[in-house]
């Protein structure tokens, strides 16, 4: 029971005011420390970009979220390829760990941020990223991906935030396939 100017009014809860109000409580500081922690893995190690290159630091960050790369020795050597998804850094072939170029990005499912996608910036070699179900990436993180790409072909982002006017502007790039929902 509630009272109300007065008045008496029935009030259903399944659990007391106070008891909900914690966990309400509990709920969003949860939610504000996984948003805290999950932008400390999105963040760029710029020292890292000025003393390996883009191609390493993007790549070491895609192995770090969990998803997968490809590479190959430089960009303008594509039959150099290496043919398998590269899971963890200790997957690279030691003489090509500075020097070569990320060939392939899959990032499905794992959660990158537009603040993530500044790694994938001035790629020389990217040819191919996805970013399925990656709910966190909105125009923003897509304007990052555009900046200086130039070998770009496919882009899939199906499930993600980007726009429909992103996802149209997307489609009209020159040479470019954009998979989305």
């Amino acid at each position: 029971m509630l009272a109300v100017y007065g008045r008496t009014i029935a009030v259903q809860r399944t659990l007391p005011l106070r008891q909900h109000a914690t966990q309400v409580k509990a709920s969003l500081q949860s939610r504000g420390m996984m948003l805290w922690v999950t932008n400390i893995f999105n963040r760029m190690d710029h020292s890292q970009l000025h003393n390996e290159g883009p191609d390493k630091t993007a790549s070491d960050f895609v192995l770090r979220m969990g998803g997968l790369a490809k590479i190959c020795e430089t960009p303008t050597t594509p039959e150099k390829d290496y043919s398998n998804w590269l899971m963890q850094p200790s997957d690279y072939p030691k003489y090509v760990r500075t020097g070569m170029s990320l060939r392939e990005v899959n990032l499905d499912k794992v959660t990158v941020t537009d603040m993530g996608m500044e790694h994938f910036r001035n790629l020389s070699g990217l040819m191919s990223i996805s970013l399925k179900s990656c709910k966190y990436i909105t125009d923003e993180g897509m304007d990052y991906l555009l900046e200086g790409n130039p070998v770009l072909r496919t882009i899939d982002i199906s499930d993600t935030n980007v726009t429909p006017a992103k996802r149209d502007s997307l489609k009209k790039l020159n040479g470019v396939t954009v998979i989305s929902d």
